[in-house]
């Protein structure tokens, strides 16, 4: 935040005494030369020009801060949301974690049916086999 006259003069490259024309003229080109969109430009010092010129202009204080984000509550906004971002990450892998893990015992027990299953299979055939072993027996008796 700008304090003071000459600290805004500073800023902009003007002396103390200068016209509101030399003012104009001094932010143009630092807005020119810092504009966000510009090549190689600088938010903040485009933002701080801005406040020296508003200061020189009418008198009165625009917070770069607060355009910037940098305000104590701004921060402290930062800081809460960062935390929520930190939580939400932190329930996003634990659920992960559940969901693998489920997904592993489920193709445990899949793989438990299918091996009772083959199991089973096995006996059946084999009953099969038995009981067709014994009807050839039996032909051959006839």
């Amino acid at each position: 935040m700008i304090r003071s006259k000459a600290e805004a003069c500073r800023i902009l490259g003007v002396g103390i005494l200068a016209t509101k024309d030399e003012i104009k003229s001094a932010y143009k080109n630092m807005a020119k030369r810092f504009h966000p969109d510009a090549l190689g430009g600088s938010k903040e010092q485009y933002y701080i020009a801005r406040e020296a010129y508003e200061f020189l202009m009418n008198g009165t204080q625009i917070d770069a801060g607060r355009i910037l984000g940098t305000t104590p509550d701004m921060k402290r906004r930062r800081e809460e949301e960062d935390a929520y971002a930190r939580w939400f990450e932190k329930q996003r892998a634990e659920h992960l974690q559940q969901q693998m893990q489920k997904e592993q015992e489920e193709e445990m027990l899949r793989k438990k049916q299918k091996e009772e299953y083959d199991k089973a299979m096995e006996a059946i055939n084999a009953i099969r086999v038995a009981e067709a072993i014994k009807a050839l027996i039996r032909e051959d008796k006839k």
